[in-house]
């Protein structure tokens, strides 16, 4: 018990602000993702739980690092990507035999953003709930060192417009090989692994990501999952530290910035098409998760009709 009290939550906000205290080599930071080499160089040390809006990835360079995820202890060798997901417990471990790596960390946010149409993201990462350490080999972690090389060259010159545009382009393609490499070196994860909790909550996301048109009431997931809406979103919270209503506002208000970015509906047409019942509502519902009006949504990103 001694040992949780110990416990520090850390969140993409965290490492911002302790960037200049943790003397690790942060390569690109934005309110999404932070890019980190030379984690071996940390100087702050300590067990940490991830926020619930955050994903590290961490690959091994070269030598060994143990590491202590919910009390169950992995050891990371060359070659090899330990993901933690959000909610997870990293207990500080002292064994890093000569270790050398990288990590990277993403919003859930961002990742959802990233991989608009992949539907199974999530489905994916319960892959990860039995060995979240993959094996990638030798050439795409020469892959990720030349994507990291080159998002690091692109920061030498001058911001150009579309900066963080084209850095999450580069990232996007990071995820893909990831996944690529899942696929390759992974058996799916059966539903006769799993929780029912868990079974629950990746039916509920596949309905939400799978729906064209996402309904904003609890109750309509609920209904076609024959479970109470209380019970969803326990479920919900229990697995992946977020309500259920808080996953369906993020996949909407996900849809919303797709359609104000790269679309040329009006903002009347896209309200009409999300199913909102009137405009003024979807002005208020847009302010409410993006902090600007749709207009002003636009504007920001140099918008002209």
């Amino acid at each position: 018990m001694e040992r949780e009290n110990t416990i520090r939550q850390v969140g993409i906000n965290d490492i911002l602000d302790a960037s200049e205290r943790i003397n690790a080599g942060i390569t690109y930071t934005d309110k999404d993702i932070i890019v980190i080499e030379h984690l071996e160089d940390m100087t702050e040390r300590g067990s940490v739980k991830l926020s619930k809006d955050m994903i590290m990835i961490i690959a091994c360079l070269e030598g060994k690092m143990q590491v202590n995820l919910n009390a169950k202890l992995y050891t990371l060798h060359p070659y090899e990507v330990l993901i933690c997901k959000p909610n997870i417990i990293l207990y500080d471990h002292e064994n890093r035999t000569s270790f050398r790596g990288n990590a990277v960390c993403l919003s859930t946010r961002i990742l959802q953003s990233l991989l608009h149409y992949g539907s199974d993201i999530w489905n994916r990462f319960f892959q990860f709930n039995q060995n979240p350490v993959i094996c990638i080999g030798e050439e795409s972690l020469q892959l990720f060192s030349l994507y990291s090389e080159i998002m690091r060259l692109r920061l030498k010159f001058p911001q150009p417009p579309y900066h963080k545009e084209v850095m999450t382009t580069f990232m996007r393609a990071i995820i893909y090989e990831l996944l690529a490499d899942l696929d390759h070196n992974t058996i799916e994860t059966t539903p006769t692994s799993m929780k029912q909790g868990d079974i629950l909550f990746k039916k509920f996301i596949e309905i939400l990501a799978n729906s064209e048109i996402k309904q904003r009431n609890l109750s309509h997931y609920a209904d076609r999952l024959f479970v109470t809406s209380k019970y969803l979103s326990t479920v919900s919270k229990k697995v992946s530290g977020r309500t259920a209503m808080d996953w369906i506002n993020e996949y909407v208000t996900d849809d919303i910035q797709h359609f104000l970015t790269h679309t040329d509906k009006s903002i009347k047409e896209i309200s009409e098409y999300l199913e909102f019942t009137n405009i003024s509502f979807f002005g208020k519902y847009v302010k409410a998760h993006l902090g600007c009006s749709p207009k002003e949504f636009r504007k920001q990103l140099g918008y002209k009709k």
